[in-house]
């Protein structure tokens, strides 16, 4: 005779439910890895707030980022699996910060690269965009950094600010105008690359400071 199996709920159930337990067990014992998070980008785009969202920095400071200091810290995703960030450092957008790329791109690295959303069709916003993306990719071809050692993803951020001055723009639309400008980069680097290949997979439209924007983002660093 086949034993029935006991399915009934045990009293433990009411305080520790599976779905809680199995998170405890991968924030304990998962062992944790070690990566690199570089975020570049431009002034004023919510590179310091992505860091914050991360957990790698308490307060943003209104007077805008010079060379902050990110210690080491835990990334926990929502599944409550973690990884934990190597120090690096904070930098500011404008042109005397670029030199730091050197530093910040290395490989097994994810690099994040930051615009504002409302600013991408000016002219000189879009150019320096371009300049940066240029200099990421000198930075690859210089340590001989591969694909496979390495994660790019543009985030356009303040996208709730862009929806108020263009309602009727959807994200697909945003991406065409960002992939537009970018056109004629010149430079025949990986980035640059899918950048000219209009990858919509290294794009993404969010608001720094919506959490759900904030979970997409830790959960894809691996």
């Amino acid at each position: 005779m086949a034993q029935s199996s006991d399915n009934s709920i045990k009293w433990w159930d009411f305080f520790f439910p599976p779905s809680l337990l199995l998170k405890l067990l991968r924030l304990f014992i998962t062992p944790k890895k070690a990566t690199s998070i570089a975020v570049l980008g431009m002034k004023g785009s919510g590179k310091s707030t992505l860091w914050k969202g991360l957990g790698g920095l308490k307060v943003v400071k209104k007077s805008g980022t010079s060379l902050d200091r990110i210690p080491s810290f835990t990334l926990v995703r929502d599944d409550g699996s973690s990884v934990v960030i190597n120090e690096t450092i904070d930098i500011g957008g404008e042109d005397s910060y670029v030199k730091y790329y050197d530093e910040l791109v290395t490989s097994n690295c994810f690099v994040y690269y930051v615009a504002d959303a409302t600013k991408i069709q000016e002219y000189q916003y879009y150019r320096k965009i371009r300049s940066d993306l240029r200099k990421i990719d000198s930075v690859l071809q210089k340590k001989s950094i591969t694909p496979d050692q390495f994660g790019f993803k543009i985030l356009l951020s303040h996208y709730d600010e862009f929806k108020k001055k263009t309602p009727d723009c959807s994200k697909e639309e945003l991406y065409r105008i960002f992939f537009d400008k970018m056109a004629s980069i010149k430079s025949n680097g990986y980035v640059s690359g899918l950048v000219r290949g209009r990858k919509t997979s290294i794009i993404r439209a969010v608001n720094l400071t919506k959490k759900p924007d904030i979970s997409v983002i830790k959960n894809e660093i691996i």
